[in-house]
């Protein structure tokens, strides 16, 4: 069976239109090339013969180029801000499917931006531009006694007409990539995406399906509120001598749905509701509401005060009120929230001292009326405690994937989708492609060793499937010395204390001095640091201490770094990197750590410890690297065109 090879490659650009240029020509984030420009397609002479073949499995299915003529429409709303892509797409499917359904049928398909593509034309007059009013939520939908729903103003303007048949011309290799054919394989993605958009939970590529997430609710489970939810990723890609789907399976976060107060004490990791009302009476502070007012910004949520149709509106979260309900008035008026949902309930509210919601409207709604609507994703960057938690999930074994990607075309509708069935292109769902492969002999790499009479001399090895172990080996340029050394140590004193830091510089000088870097027996300066204070002045500090004791500033500064310590880890080096230009390396307390400290000496041969040894060595080839040297090369009589200048090398997962 061949070895599955997932990766998901290429970059993720999604096209949006440009205005005020002629042809409709497309915005694609991150071209490497204005619409102006004429590229210059070049063949591809051939495929090599070097290395042993193999069949791989790849995570691409086929798929054909729509046959019929493309209209390409610009979507403008000048009255408007930027709206959210997914208020965009309810919009175009309120406008195509209540507001003007004759126009629009069959239904278009939309990139939740400035792109609507469409089979027909519309029928706009000569000019090509329409005008639509779109009232949203529609007025059935919306509670009784609110305010009435909006009205968008959306206009579409033509830009130009695709044909497909560039597409086929490109890769047959008669025509060059340009804009013409980057548009086509925009409105070709925008088509496979269109059905899953409406479906799912979605960012841009990817989708996310509630039904396949795992029962047990403890997988998944960040702790803090969010969730981890397995999707696809797909993307449309000319390839070889056809069109592919890209297909791959992602990680996204989000919002735990349930009950808003539930929420927000789990993300507090807080039990008592008590933790949502402010002080005196409860225990909220200030900084505590503050920092859930940014972890809840903008997320959606239902009333428990539905419209006449029984529908429940969506609203926004903005902020929360700084007092409880019974604290808060309502505009221009001297009742309380609580009185005012106690009218309007019958009932008083149970927890009437709570901070409130304020929505996107500025309304007050009490906390206990509110439900989180469930597969929001989270746009904030995940905590840095939960990075592991989040990688074990992500992580997969390749047959698990496979048969996940095998499964995505019936997920994500290629055969059943009407916009893929108006459209044209058809998928074929029977499976990933499998495709020619050729592993090709690794290079000769060449580092220093001793010989049997003590000398250092060059060897050559090959690496064995991408791996090698520098045990008896010398770096191949090695650093002549290093020369003060200090330590620094941001964990506390009681996890690791001064016979683990003076341990760790005698295992790692042990390492230094076996790989060919002379390090002085003298003893480093070693200095505590305060991870609450200002990382970067304590550095400096430590720096002028050093060039006091040993008249030179330290060449190399060893930071101890505790768990989840990315803040300071970002601190350190832009003190080294920006700031002083003098060199760091950031070590994990809880990797470097040796059991019996105090038994380490630098007046007897040291032997590190078997379960350190690896990550000592991989913090030398680091170290070796950062300070000029070089820790092996290319052995000469190797491929020449690696080293060839004449011939570019593309290198991949470098």
């Amino acid at each position: 069976m061949s070895r599955p090879f997932l990766g998901r490659g290429g970059a993720r650009n999604t096209a949006q239109s440009r205005r005020g240029q002629t042809g409709g020509t497309p915005v694609q984030h991150g071209a490497m090339y204005e619409s102006h420009i004429n590229t210059v397609g070049v063949k591809r002479p051939g495929f090599g013969v070097a290395g042993k073949p193999m069949q791989v499995t790849a995570n691409f299915f086929k798929t054909t180029i729509p046959e019929r003529i493309i209209h390409h429409y610009d979507v403008i709303s000048p009255d408007e801000k930027k709206l959210p892509a997914r208020l965009n797409m309810l919009l175009i499917q309120e406008l195509q499917t209540f507001t003007a359904p004759k126009v629009f049928s069959p239904p278009a398909t939309y990139d939740g931006r400035k792109n609507i593509f469409s089979i027909t034309k519309f029928d706009f007059g000569e000019e090509d531009m329409g005008e639509f009013h779109v009232i949203y939520p529609r007025a059935d939908q919306f509670p009784s006694g609110s305010k009435y729903p909006k009205t968008y103003k959306i206009k579409l303007t033509k830009v130009a007409e695709i044909n497909p048949e560039v597409l086929r011309r490109f890769i047959e290799g008669n025509q060059s990539y340009d804009s013409a054919a980057t548009t086509a394989i925009t409105a070709m993605n925008v088509v496979v995406r269109m059905q899953p958009s409406m479906q799912y939970t979605y960012n841009v590529r990817s989708f996310f399906i509630e039904d396949d997430q795992n029962r047990d609710a403890r997988i998944g489970d960040l702790r803090n509120g969010l969730r981890l939810w397995q999707g696809y990723f797909q993307s449309v890609r000319p390839a070889g001598n056809c069109m592919m789907i890209n297909v791959d399976i992602v990680t996204g976060v989000v919002f735990e749905g349930g009950h808003l107060i539930d929420l927000c004490l789990k993300h507090m990791h807080a039990n008592h509701v008590d933790a949502l009302i402010p002080k005196p009476i409860g225990r909220l502070q200030e900084r505590d509401r503050l920092k859930l007012q940014r972890f809840t910004h903008g997320l959606r949520i239902t009333v428990a005060l539905t419209s006449a149709s029984g529908h429940n509106y969506a609203r926004v979260v903005r902020k929360f009120s700084s007092g409880g309900a019974n604290q808060e008035f309502l505009h221009n008026s001297e009742k309380t929230v609580a009185q005012h949902f106690h009218e309007i309930l019958g009932r008083p509210l149970r927890f009437t001292d709570m901070i409130c919601v304020q929505v996107g409207n500025g309304a007050l709604i009490p906390l206990e009326l509110c439900t989180v609507i469930k597969g929001q994703l989270a746009r904030q960057q995940v905590p840095s405690e939960c990075i592991r938690d989040m990688v074990k999930f992500a992580s997969k074994k390749p047959e698990e994937r496979l048969e996940k990607i095998r499964g995505a075309p019936r997920k994500l509708g290629y055969t059943t989708s009407p916009y893929v069935q108006q459209f044209g292109p058809s998928a074929n769902p029977e499976g990933p492609i499998t495709i020619r492969a050729r592993v090709l002999d690794a290079p000769s790499l060449t580092a220093k060793e001793a010989d049997k009479k003590g000398a250092v001399v060059s060897r050559s090895f090959v690496p064995n499937k991408g791996a090698w172990n520098m045990d008896k080996k010398k770096f191949h340029t090695p650093v002549p010395r290093i020369a003060p050394v200090a330590f620094f140590t941001l964990e506390s004193k009681e996890r690791f204390t001064v016979s683990d830091v003076s341990a760790c510089f005698i295992v790692l000088r042990s390492i230094l001095m076996d790989l060919g870097i002379f390090v002085p027996t003298d003893n480093p300066i070693k200095r505590p640091g305060n991870p609450q204070g200002n990382v970067v002045d304590q550095l400096v500090a430590l720096v002028e201490t050093v060039k006091q004791m040993k008249g030179a500033p330290p060449q190399l500064i060893v930071v101890i770094l505790p768990e989840l310590g990315n803040d300071l880890y970002a601190a350190v080096k832009h003190f080294g990197d920006v700031h002083t230009g003098i060199i760091t390396q950031c070590m994990k307390a809880s990797k470097c750590r040796v059991e019996n400290p105090s038994s380490y000496s630098l007046q007897r041969p040291c032997k590190p410890p078997s379960g350190t040894v690896q990550y000592y060595s991989n913090v030398a080839l680091k170290i070796n690297v950062k300070l000029g040297g070089v820790n092996m090369a290319l052995a000469s009589g190797g491929p020449g065109t690696i080293t060839d200048p004449s011939n570019p090398v593309d290198y991949h997962g470098c």
